[in-house]
């Protein structure tokens, strides 16, 4: 959660001071055993099961600390000027993903996004170009679906949407089947903010408006040919047509099937 600092609100003058404040997740639930520390004090309390808590103060700038495993670090400034009895705004901390990687979040679930190496393909259309042979392993039926980051690379991220081209195998006969892959179609603009600063593990991928149905890539530079740096691979997921939409079935498209992978078909 970002540092934040705001103007609290005082209950009473004459009540015994310190800050009270709740937890919760970013369902909005309550989250207990949340440990909240006050910076360079000794004061610390846990969450209840109501996500509540009290810590003592001494007055002027108040840095509280939020910590749980398992979810984003929070901190929360605030400017006390005496001694009171204050109220905090409410902190929301995320869960983490299991692991390293891109991910379609579906509170409370995260979806993870397989990953592919795109792979260089020639052709008299479209000259060299970057593709993959994979199929989208994860799908949304929202148009502004919420693509999180976690413990990748935080510059230069991409987002394109793909189409299907198709490539003749170098020194295939006239009639052999030729190969597909999905390659970029639309670069996507978007940035990356962090959700959990000063950490900055977990990044959420931003972009304007809604995303058209399709299958989209996100990546750090490898439909660019930049195959040696981090986030070389490709995660792909699809944007579903509409809410009725069921989830892709591989086997269920031999339309689309991808043939065994040919490199460089010239």
């Amino acid at each position: 959660m970002a540092v934040a600092t705001i103007q609290i609100a005082t209950l009473s003058a004459c009540q015994k001071s310190g800050i009270t404040g709740k937890v919760v997740d970013v369902q909005g639930q309550d989250l207990p055993g949340v440990a909240v520390t006050v910076e360079g004090a000794r004061a610390q309390a846990l969450t209840n099961a109501r996500g509540e808590y009290a810590v003592p103060y001494e007055p002027g700038t108040v840095a509280l600390t939020f910590a749980k495993t398992g979810f984003t670090f929070g901190r929360l400034e605030l400017n006390v000027a005496g001694a009171q009895r204050v109220s905090a705004t409410t902190v929301q901390l995320w869960h983490l993903p299991p692991s390293k990687g891109l991910y379609l979040f579906e509170p409370p679930n995260y979806v993870r996004l397989g990953a592919a190496a795109p792979l260089h393909f020639q052709s008299k259309s479209l000259g060299a170009v970057y593709g993959v042979q994979k199929w989208e392993d994860a799908f949304t039926t929202s148009k502004t679906p919420l693509l999180i980051a976690f413990k990748t690379s935080q510059y230069e991220m991409r987002l394109y949407r793909l189409e299907i081209a198709e490539f003749e195998a170098p020194n295939a006969p006239v009639k052999a089947p030729k190969i597909k892959a999905w390659v970029p179609a639309e670069s996507i603009p978007v940035s990356a903010v962090a959700i959990d600063e000063p950490q900055r593990q977990l990044m959420q991928i931003k972009y304007d408006g809604e995303l058209a149905p399709g299958v989209y890539a996100a990546h750090w530079g490898a439909f660019d040919g930049q195959t040696q740096i981090e986030g070389a691979t490709a995660y792909i997921f699809r944007v579903a047509g509409d809410a009725g939409d069921a989830p892709p079935e591989q086997p269920a498209k031999p339309d689309l099937a991808l043939p065994p992978l040919a490199l460089d078909p010239e």
